[in-house]
């Protein structure tokens, strides 16, 4: 570790001071930084090259590539790839928390609530890495990190499996991890999303029931349980787990593929179900039409049978007859008085809501008629506020009622981005953008300093702020401080900084009374780190203290291979 301990204290890319190490995964280290340009705490997983196998180069480069095509509350944020030197590393965001595995050793199986809203959490990244045609290949506890508030990320892309690429091989280590493994993956047949569900209905047997599907034996012997073995039933294990989430567990480990759930969105929607009611049971048994199916239905046909040949089991059956009868004998008498009251029943199709606008549902008596419609708020930054996201039950379900009486849907509404309560903003801005960072920095958003003269506020402070909600940003949006350089009114003339080091370049700036703007790294045949271009001409005079330089900075000429857009 010595090695890379003495990175410690130091500052990476002119821009990261890097403060501690808060993790060893053996092919890396990662250390928690400051992000000096963002003022931000980030982590930064540098590659070790104690042990520079080919594959441990490799799935760095994964990992960079796939992360940074992804950006989801669920995931992991990479801000910044280095792949292109002897150091490799990767800046993503400072994630507070522990992983689920740690959780799970702590406090062991865990309540229905917890099951669905993890699972909930995971199917939305997982879904999200898919729809860009990226598959996990390694979803388990290990890579799970939960935080304090419960939101849930999803890390470790280092064995992805990109679009249109072949990446890494079983033999590079693409099996993943064996207990959690896919009867394909382990036995060596293509994959693909589906393969990201069974893993998470291990996971989900594990949460549920304390304890793995398969666990004992060597390696081989677990990878072989997976194609061939059916694990003990999780309601055996753990009775207070609901049925229909019994359901769902067993439908994503189904072995076939094809018989599993066909996308996370799927699933997704089959614990929202759960979410909304756990007494729910799945009418359309989700293992019918299939010969796991049917293998436990006969199963357990031979158990009802087996019973009812038995000395016990034929007086249960003769006293249950005579109940029958008797039963027969009171409806025969009695349904004639009753059948002038008895209501007709009808059937309905639940109309499609999602996509409409709440208020036009609510209003319109042709969608509206027949129908109970409950609206369930919902923030999203995804949808525009008063939009239906999704309903239950789902359009086209056909569902029976008495005559008369109505249907009872439910509509999840979109009340629009999350919106920061910023409250009173005064003081130094460098002390007022760690407090938002530290504050709201895990509700996303972006901070821009304007800077202004002001005779009356004090140099450094805050004179004013405007908060712009743009998703296209980030989910929180904009904010903009106005700071105040005092009222002295001074003149600049821009100095000639190209060709300098990015480093000594700043210094000339903020010495001639210029603020240091965006620095833009770019693929150049220029050295890396020098300035190549700047926003203003040198010898241009300008307002002091106010103006901002920006830079285009050579990156090398592979700059950008890995990087995000």
């Amino acid at each position: 570790m010595d090695k890379y301990e003495k990175y410690v204290g130091s500052l990476i890319d002119g821009r990261y001071r890097i403060e501690n190490i808060v993790g060893d995964g053996g092919s890396a280290v990662v250390y928690g930084a400051e992000d000096t340009l963002m003022h931000r705490k980030v982590a930064i997983k540098m590659l070790r090259d104690t042990s520079p196998s080919v594959f441990n180069s490799r799935s760095f480069e994964v990992e960079a590539r796939a992360v940074s095509m992804l950006s989801h509350p669920n995931i992991v944020n990479v801000y910044d790839v280095s792949v292109k030197t002897a150091e490799k590393y990767i800046i993503m965001e400072y994630v507070d928390g522990i992983t689920l595995r740690e959780y799970l050793n702590h406090h062991g199986r865990l309540e229905s609530d917890e099951v669905i809203s993890c699972a909930s959490q995971v199917l939305r990244a997982l879904a999200a890495a898919h729809e860009k045609g990226i598959v996990h290949r390694d979803i388990k506890p290990q890579n799970i990190m939960i935080l304090k508030d419960g939101q849930i990320k999803v890390t470790d892309f280092g064995i992805a499996k990109l679009p249109h690429t072949e990446t890494v091989t079983a033999g590079d280590r693409g099996i993943g991890t064996v207990h959690y493994i896919s009867p394909e993956q382990a036995c060596g047949d293509d994959i693909d999303s589906r393969s990201d569900l069974y893993s998470l209905g291990v996971m989900l047997y594990e949460m549920a029931t304390g304890r793995l599907p398969f666990s004992e034996g060597s390696a081989s012997d677990i990878a072989m349980k997976h194609m061939t073995d059916t694990p003990t039933m999780p309601r055996e294990i753990n009775p207070d787990i609901p049925f229909g989430l019994e359901q769902i567990i067993c439908c994503a480990m189904e072995k076939d593929p094809e018989n599993r759930y066909q996308s996370a969105d799927s699933m997704l929607r089959s614990l929202d179900k759960m979410n909304d009611d756990k007494t729910y049971v799945f009418k359309t048994a989700l293992l019918a039409g299939n010969a796991e199916g049917q293998r436990r239905g006969e199963k357990f046909m031979d158990k009802q049978r087996s019973f009812f040949t038995s000395r016990t089991g034929l007086i249960v059956a003769a006293v249950a007859l005579a109940c029958v009868i008797l039963l027969t004998i009171m409806l025969i008498v009695l349904i004639p008085s009753m059948r002038e009251d008895e209501p007709t029943s009808v059937t309905v199709t639940v109309p499609n809501y999602v996509g409409s606008i709440y208020s036009d549902v609510a209003f319109d008596e042709k969608l509206s008629e027949g129908f109970y419609i409950h609206a369930v708020p919902e923030e999203s930054d995804e949808y525009p506020e008063g939009q239906v996201i999704s309903q239950i039950p789902y359009a086209g379900e056909v569902i029976t009622v008495n005559n008369g009486e109505p249907v009872y849907v439910t509509l999840r509404v979109s009340s629009g981005a999350e919106k920061l309560a910023l409250g009173k903003i005064e003081g130094n801005y460098k002390y007022v953008i760690n407090e938002l960072n530290t504050t709201y920095g895990d509700l996303g958003f972006a901070v821009l300093c304007e800077f202004e003269y002001n005779d009356t506020v004090a140099e450094g402070d805050v004179i004013r702020y405007t908060y712009e909600t743009a998703t296209d940003v980030i989910k929180g949006g904009l904010i903009t401080l106005y700071v105040s350089v005092g009222g002295e009114r001074t003149q600049s003339v821009i100095p000639n900084v190209c060709g300098m080091h990015v480093e000594e370049a700043a210094r000339l700036l903020e010495a001639e009374g210029l603020i240091v703007g965006d620095i833009k790294y770019t693929a150049s045949a220029a050295k890396e780190n020098r300035v190549i271009t700047q926003s203003i001409p040198s010898g241009t005079t300008v307002p002091g203290k106010i103006t901002k330089v920006h830079l285009e900075v050579s990156g090398g000429l592979f700059y950008g291979i890995f990087t995000r857009g």
